[in-house]
């Protein structure tokens, strides 16, 4: 009697520990429409390596730099061309969920071969029950926006994901500027995944159970360029990122993530960045809102506005954080003079009755 009472026992506590393991899916993960917020904080002194199950990582005490708001942008948000290429006229595989803000393409490093001005860059991202995949990008090539299909479409997270979960996947993308410019642009990674820990997470905006997934990437890119009529293929540096996120159920995209890069056999935090409650940050905010208009980001004389909100007043300050100039609008539609402007980079910080957000452009 008592040996059965003792399984009986175990197979309650054994079902109820397995019940409550982590598993993340599909719905752990962002919509079209969301929009999430985080801050930044600088390379902090913090163990963040540690692998394993029942763990406590506190990084309670990280302290924001900058804050962003990412936006998962539905694709009757892109123009036509766009759609075509990710929208309900492509073909199913390529058929995107949402389009955000993309940081994957080495844009500083192109810009030194290019003889076209390139700037919002987007991915393209499909989120189905067993997986979510990159599909490919959208650039902005002296003001037209031209997207491009990976050829190879890399996975980012394949689903359900519970401990000790791995998956791998390689993404490839071309990217021809031609006719615009004689200009190629050749990106392959290879992606290893593995949720290696979980436990609880602590940050400064709250205590969660979590999953971490490391990724480590490989990225092999390439450039072509025509110089005084011969074209040649020009090989960027290999790089090695290796990145931390920390997941819960149901917020949609990672708490916490840690991008680590290998410089010359060293690894190197680049960024950290972590889901975070709003914080007046001043001059070091970057806020972006889906449904506000400000353009051009690189012009002579003067910005536009167009927000659904009235916009009550405005701040332009310089790189360094000085204020340039300052003044009312309390208007929803506006356009600011910026002719006695220095040529620089200049934020732009607009007041609503809700909230305050931050533009960036450049005085040419």
């Amino acid at each position: 009697m008592m040996r059965l009472i003792r399984s009986i026992l175990f197979q309650f506590f054994f079902c109820s520990y397995s019940f409550t393991q982590l598993i993340l899916l599909e719905s752990d993960f962002p919509n079209a429409g969301d929009t999430i917020r985080f801050s930044y904080a600088s390379n902090q002194v913090i163990n963040y390596e540690t692998a394993g199950e029942g763990l406590i990582w506190d990084f309670s005490g990280l302290t924001a730099d900058s804050q962003h708001v990412k936006l998962f942008k539905a694709m009757n948000d892109a123009s036509l061309n766009v759609i075509l290429s990710f929208g309900s006229f492509a073909p199913i595989k390529y058929r995107a969920s949402y389009f955000n803000e993309n940081s994957d393409l080495p844009i500083d490093q192109l810009s030194q071969f290019l003889p076209v001005e390139i700037s919002d860059i987007n991915t393209y991202t499909k989120s189905i029950p067993d997986s979510i995949t990159a599909l490919g990008y959208s650039i902005k090539v002296d003001g037209q926006t031209v997207p491009f299909q990976s050829d190879t479409i890399e996975t980012k997270y394949k689903f359900p994901l519970n401990f000790a979960s791995t998956y791998s996947s390689r993404g490839y993308t071309s990217v021809d500027f031609n006719p615009i410019a004689d200009f190629k642009f050749k990106q392959y990674r290879k992606r290893n995944s593995q949720v290696d820990g979980s436990g609880t997470l602590i940050t400064p905006l709250g205590s969660f159970e979590v999953l971490r997934i490391k990724h480590v990437i490989q990225e092999t890119d390439s450039v072509y360029q025509t110089f005084f009529g011969t074209g040649f293929w020009i090989g960027i540096p290999p790089t090695l990122t290796t990145e931390y996120e920390w997941f819960a159920n149901g917020k949609k995209d990672a708490l916490l993530k840690i991008v680590e890069i290998d410089v010359n056999g060293n690894s190197q935090i680049r960024s950290i960045e972590y889901q975070d409650i709003y914080r007046d940050l001043t001059s070091s905010i970057s806020e972006v809102k889906n449904d506000i208009e400000v353009y051009p980001t690189l012009t002579e004389d003067k910005i536009n506005i167009n927000s659904p909100e009235e916009i009550s007043e405005f701040e332009i300050w310089d790189s360094q954080g000085k204020i340039e100039l300052k003044g009312l609008l309390n208007d929803s539609n506006a356009s600011i003079n910026i002719s006695e402007l220095n040529l620089g980079l200049y934020f732009l910080k607009l007041k609503t009755a809700s909230d305050s957000f931050v533009f960036r452009f450049i005085k040419q």
